[in-house]
């Protein structure tokens, strides 16, 4: 049985196999990819929830209460003093994902739910809205 081969030497079938192996490669590196992806996602959005409950936390020291919007946490700062008497002010967080409006988003690009009358921060995606 002759089989058709190109100048190189391979047969069709060869180059078959060849191409079916490197989509099969090209396929399992996009899904590990994918897992890869949404495990730092996870890991992003559990550092944010955790900075944010701080950040409320020493709100509510500084001032007595928690604040009524989320957006005050970047708003208002806080005033730190150093030893050489140099004045330093910060935010409470400082938000890196914003939607238009100013509120944050995490990293699944949904906003936060933030209830003012407990000073809970959570998660509005669907599967997280627990942490």
């Amino acid at each position: 049985m002759h089989l058709v081969r190109n100048e190189k030497g391979r047969s069709l079938w060869e180059n078959l196999v060849l191409g079916a192996l490197i989509v099969g490669m090209i396929y399992v590196a996009v899904l590990y990819y994918g897992r890869i992806a949404d495990q730092a996602r996870m890991n992003v959005l559990a550092s944010d929830m955790r900075n944010m409950r701080l950040g409320i936390s020493l709100y509510l020291y500084m001032n007595g209460t928690v604040p009524e919007d989320i957006r005050d946490l970047e708003k208002r700062g806080v005033v730190e003093y150093t030893a050489g008497g140099e004045l330093i002010k910060r935010e409470y967080v400082k938000l890196i994902t914003k939607d238009e409006e100013g509120y944050p988003l995490d990293p699944f690009g949904n906003r936060y739910d933030y209830n003012p009358k407990t000073g809970m921060v959570h998660p509005t995606t669907p599967g997280y809205e627990t942490w």
